[in-house]
């Protein structure tokens, strides 16, 4: 696969950085817009409305979920590496009891998300809130958490399994953070740094 970004191109080996063959996000029957998507339909500019570490920390911590059994996801372990600024909203994984939590804490029952695998729910905060899923496509819940890590006492999704994520959107908010992340890999891990070349 290449992406062109600006005066770079991208060329990841599919196989070898364990992305799944086959992934969708197609919306499904019961699919509600998540903040996510109205961010992308309206065109805000992160930095204009976004969250910054700090309060990426803050909300994340207020929720009081059990901290095994749920693990930030999205472009948070991103942010929380200081690899951006800000982000739309707090993606989430979360499991049994950290699940469960997350339910009773919602105003709106769990529904269907975009990508049609799984549960999701929404914890709206002042238009931007945070969204937790049971399933993330082409990945294992379980061993998002299982291997994730801790940054500020915060659970935080390994930055290989992010780049996995951005390769299979595919945005160009996405490709961006694609080489963001290459870069940083290719800083702190050799493995990852062979499987992508620029």
């Amino acid at each position: 696969m290449s992406w062109e970004l600006g005066t770079k191109k991208l060329t990841i080996r599919k196989l070898a950085i364990g992305m799944p063959d086959r992934c969708t996000f197609a919306p499904g029957p019961d699919h509600q817009l998540s903040s996510d998507e109205r961010e992308d339909a309206a065109a805000v500019p992160a930095a204009a409305a976004g969250i910054e570490r700090d309060a990426m920390f803050a909300r994340v911590a207020a929720l009081g979920l059990p901290p095994d059994d749920f693990a930030v996801f999205g472009s948070g372990p991103m942010l929380a590496h200081r690899m951006i600024r800000t982000i739309g909203d707090i993606d989430m994984v979360a499991r049994g009891a950290a699940w469960a939590a997350a339910v009773r804490l919602s105003t709106a029952p769990p529904r269907r998300p975009r990508s049609g695998v799984g549960m999701a729910v929404e914890l709206p905060d002042a238009g931007r809130g945070v969204e937790i899923y049971t399933e993330w496509p082409g990945e294992s819940v379980d061993t998002l958490i299982d291997g994730s890590e801790l940054v500020g006492g915060v659970r935080f999704v390994q930055l290989e399994a992010v780049l996995r994520y951005k390769l299979l959107r595919g945005r160009q908010k996405d490709l961006k953070h694609v080489e963001l992340l290459s870069d940083a890999l290719a800083t702190i891990s050799p493995t990852a740094s062979a499987n992508v070349h620029k």
